[in-house]
């Protein structure tokens, strides 16, 4: 089975790291299955491990600066490439020209859902709406990674007949494992001793809302002098952000760890993990955080079936409320380090059981769609 991807971009994301552990895990299970990536300007620096496996990565230009060279360079990959699925994984339905295009000879085209409120300038919108009113015309089958995912992507036909399938965001929750000696280790190759440590994992951008991230943790330095804030992830904002810790005086006690793949070791190195997004497809990073066992607070804009541990909890973005949780989620850290990986499995969100689920999957969706092409070809 030879499946085109798109949805990686630049910086590594949710969208980012779920590719990578379901593009893996089912390459694991079927040595046979190839996957190729279409990338914009530029092959993204987190891929090394799918290269590892000899994907092919197709590096296209920019539609925004060259929609013409964009146009070609689709045509010339889905032309050449005899590919039987295209996997479409996106936040916004503002471009779906791989869709329209590969709709006249990949055979499954499946649009997966990965945001849940609109994300973007107004045009983007507007663009959005257009598409998702013909997206049927297109895309044979839809995922989403949750049910506010899937009312924000799908028209209402799809809604209406059930026709969309949730496709977990999964981790391998054995990484997330830890116990008092790693966890010790990491915090000291951080220098971080023995201060409170609050962290976030996201890229910077607005619906992430690291403005309220810092004003929470300016507060929380009032009762907690010597906390500090790890922030994981890199993004357009970020130069903004820094400017906000300085104007805060927060310099000294926040640290930008920029992108980075041993997030499950900076996990480890937490006592709690905040999540104050305006809005989520889902929110893998807290599944992530949950499966390290870390006190987690969440906003409302996160899916209620991400919280999957009696240690998370989603709260209204008030700022007086979240500095008071996340004080005394502190204090409960403090009686235990244990991990939650059972959780996040009897959840459902291990990646092994998903990555086999969603193979099948594909090899049975794809054998029927060819058995009613032959059958309509007669």
């Amino acid at each position: 089975m030879r499946v085109l991807v798109f949805g990686f971009s630049s910086q590594m994301g949710g969208v980012e790291s779920f590719l990578l552990n379901y593009c893996l895990a089912m390459s694991e299970i079927d040595p046979d299955i190839r996957f190729d990536f279409v990338v914009i300007d530029k092959i993204p620096p987190f891929v090394n491990t799918l290269q590892d496996k000899g994907f092919d990565f197709h590096v296209v230009p920019n539609r925004m600066s060259h929609p013409l060279g964009y146009s070609r360079a689709l045509t010339n990959i889905i032309k050449t490439g005899n590919y039987d699925c295209l996997w479409y994984n996106t936040c916004t339905l503002s471009d779906i020209t791989l869709l329209r295009k590969a709709s006249k000879s990949i055979p499954v085209r499946i649009e997966h859902a990965h945001a849940a409120a609109p994300m973007g300038n107004p045009i983007n919108g507007l663009l959005h709406r257009i598409h998702k009113a013909s997206l049927e015309k297109y895309a044979t089958h839809f995922f989403a990674c949750s049910e506010e995912g899937a009312a924000f992507m799908f028209p209402n036909p799809v809604l209406a007949s059930h026709k969309w399938r949730f496709v977990p965001n999964g981790i391998d929750a054995a990484r997330y494992v830890r116990n008092e000696s790693e966890m010790q280790t990491i915090r000291d190759h951080l220098h971080l001793g023995q201060r409170p440590v609050f962290g976030h994992v996201g890229r910077f951008s607005k619906e992430k809302n690291h403005p309220f991230l810092l004003r929470v943790f300016a507060r929380i330095k009032e009762v907690l002098p010597s906390a500090t804030l790890l922030l994981i992830g890199d993004g357009q904002e970020e130069g903004e952000v820094k400017e906000m810790a300085i104007e805060l005086g927060l310099e000294s006690s926040v640290r930008f760890l920029g992108s980075r793949q041993d997030v499950p070791s900076l996990l480890k190195a937490m006592d709690v993990f905040l999540f104050p997004s305006e809005h989520e497809g889902f929110g893998l990073a807290l599944i992530e955080a949950q499966a390290t066992g870390l006190e987690c607070i969440a906003s409302t804009g996160i899916p209620k079936n991400a919280i999957v541990t009696p240690r998370a909890q989603r709260l209204p973005l008030d700022e007086e409320m979240w500095c008071q949780e996340a004080i005394d989620a502190y204090e409960r850290a403090q009686c235990s380090h244990e991990s939650l990986p059972e959780s996040v499995t009897r959840a459902g969100f291990d990646i092994h059981d998903n990555a086999k689920r969603l193979l099948t999957y594909l090899k049975e969706e794809l054998d029927r769609t060819t058995w009613q092409d032959d059958r309509t070809a007669r």
